[in-house]
């Protein structure tokens, strides 16, 4: 039972320390880091998520809930939902 809690903590505070390095960046910033990652050749053009990501809002959308996501792992994974 221990080992998922220090895994809880582990990526909970690597998911904090993820967000806080992604927060200088201008394009976690403006909300075009989802839309430069997937406009990359490695993931290959034309299918179906690089085609919506290209939209404005859904890739603000997406980038704002991962700096969200990444920045609040840690407490929201400590409540208890009862």
């Amino acid at each position: 039972i221990y080992i998922l809690l220090l895994m809880q903590i582990y990526f909970g505070v690597y998911y904090f320390f993820a967000g806080l390095k992604k927060l200088p960046d201008p394009n976690w910033l403006n909300g075009m880091a989802v839309a430069k990652l997937t406009g990359w050749d490695l993931l290959g053009r034309g299918n179906f998520l690089t085609m919506i990501c290209q939209n404005k809002w859904v890739s603000g959308f997406l980038t704002f809930f991962t700096l969200v996501f990444e920045m609040g792992f840690l407490a929201v994974s400590f409540t208890r939902l009862k």
